[in-house]
């Protein structure tokens, strides 16, 4: 029997369209499908159906885990049972020496990724920029509230109701980290 399983992912392929390709490759019984694409407890269930002979069907192996223990402990589990991994987009997984394999192409998986990003890192470190959010607080802002703080006794929540006022909307977790993060850099640096 061909037990095909399915994940919804935030980047890959939708659900619909990975049934589509695990009816084409003999998907019968049971659809399992997880709901979520954090969940595995489909996943888990599917690996249990397998008895010895079947094929567990995905369509790409980093469908199967959520990292490498993960994908290592579903593909030893529907083994363990007789069943075969098959991957859609890479062949067969056929025993537990599979996974030496496997683990090279995660590892060669990752390193592709690595190089998909490596150019818009290496752009950014040329504009001298830094990745994330920009900062809440400019380094003045962060002072005049340090100044705010010392001499006029302002608690956190009142120095964001300055910024507030200002038409800077700012929490007063955001004062206090900034004011934390400006501080460690200032003692990293003397």
């Amino acid at each position: 029997m061909k037990i095909p399983y399915a994940r919804p992912t935030q980047t890959g392929p939708s659900v619909e369209e990975q049934m589509e390709r695990l009816r084409a490759a003999g998907g019968e019984g049971h659809f399992w499908c997880d709901e979520k694409p954090k969940e595995w407890t489909e996943r888990d269930f599917a690996v249990r159906a397998c008895r010895e002979g079947d094929e567990l069907l995905v369509c790409s192996l980093w469908l199967l885990g959520k990292n490498r223990a993960d994908l290592d402990e579903a593909i030893k589990g529907a083994v363990r049972r007789g069943a075969v991994v098959r991957v859609l987009d890479g062949g067969t997984i056929v025993s537990v020496e599979g996974l030496a394999v496997l683990a090279e192409m995660t590892l060669a998986e990752a390193a592709w990724r690595q190089e998909q990003v490596a150019p818009a890192r290496k752009r950014r470190k040329a504009k001298k920029a830094e990745g994330g959010r920009p900062p809440a607080l400019s380094n003045e802002e962060i002072e005049e509230a340090m100044t705010w703080q010392k001499d006029e006794d302002l608690t956190l929540s009142q120095i964001a109701a300055r910024f507030d006022e200002r038409g800077k909307k700012v929490s007063r977790t955001a004062v206090y980290e900034s004011i934390q993060r400006y501080i460690a850099r200032k003692g990293a640096t003397s």
